[in-house]
């Protein structure tokens, strides 16, 4: 009886420590930050130094073009052994909400096995400028350097903002039309299907120091993570379910006194 209870106890214990592992749904690891209170000014400052010392192993900036994608997926060649960081032109706009970016392995030229994960939010009063480039700051992952990579991005705007908007946009998205990206793609995903639109602007970071404008999230800030089914929906169209699902309860939530006076 002693054994017995001493293998449930290991059990309960086991099951105790794997829980996040479990909750969190996803295979690869996962980082979770939220921006430190600075200015545009302070923000310009540290990101710029950071940017001095780091290794750039892919920058591509063509193009003038901008856009609200809430889902997409671009293609591109590391030319480097680990990715530390990467940066998109993905600007904040008059909204919150949590921002995910994934790194993934090319299969079949879309993306395949997720690598590593990157949660990143995003406040009304976020310090980086229109036009800027966000960093992501990504658990480090190890690459081959002349093969296809995918770098996913998907947006989780806080309900009240759904609801104020039907597009729930949380950034604004900086992208090149003429696709002049030799080395890879851009695909636009939503509940309709994907096409193909040119190239996202991004940089692969492959060594780089601690982000200076970033500060790890808190437990707390973390339970604002939208449900696990949309934490870990397809990149495909994640944020475009998101939305629905926001906006439909929304909807039942404005008829549920009619419908309580009808039955009455």
């Amino acid at each position: 009886m002693v054994k017995q209870a001493e293998t449930m106890i290991r059990i309960i214990c086991m099951s105790i420590t794997m829980a996040p592992a479990i909750l969190a749904g996803c295979a690869a690891p996962q980082s979770f930050y939220v921006f430190k209170e600075q200015s545009h000014t302070d923000w310009r400052a540290s990101i710029s130094n950071w940017r001095t010392n780091a290794c750039i192993s892919v920058e591509y900036m063509e193009g003038i073009s901008g856009g609200g994608f809430r889902d997409f997926a671009q293609s591109f060649v590391p030319h480097c052994k680990k990715i530390e960081a990467v940066e998109l032109a993905t600007y904040p706009v008059n909204a919150a909400g949590w921002i995910r970016v994934c790194i993934f392995k090319d299969e079949e030229k879309k993306p395949g096995k997720e690598l590593a994960r990157c949660w990143l939010r995003i406040e009304e009063n976020c310090p980086i400028p229109h036009g800027g480039y966000v960093t992501y700051d990504i658990p480090n992952v190890r690459v081959k350097p002349e093969i296809m990579y995918w770098v996913t991005f998907n947006e989780l705007a806080d309900e009240e903002y759904v609801g104020q908007n039907s597009t729930g946009s949380v950034t604004n998205t900086g992208f090149s039309r003429d696709n002049t990206y030799d080395e890879g793609k851009l695909m636009v995903g939503s509940l309709r299907g994907i096409h193909e639109n040119g190239d996202v602007k991004f940089r692969i970071i492959a060594k780089c120091d601690v982000v200076p404008t970033l500060r790890k999230a808190s437990s707390d800030e973390q339970e604002s993570l939208p449900e696990y089914d949309f934490q870990n929906a397809s990149w495909e169209n994640a944020s475009t379910k998101w939305n629905k699902y926001v906006l439909k309860k929304l909807e039942k939530q404005q008829t549920y006194p009619e419908n309580i006076k009808i039955q009455r």
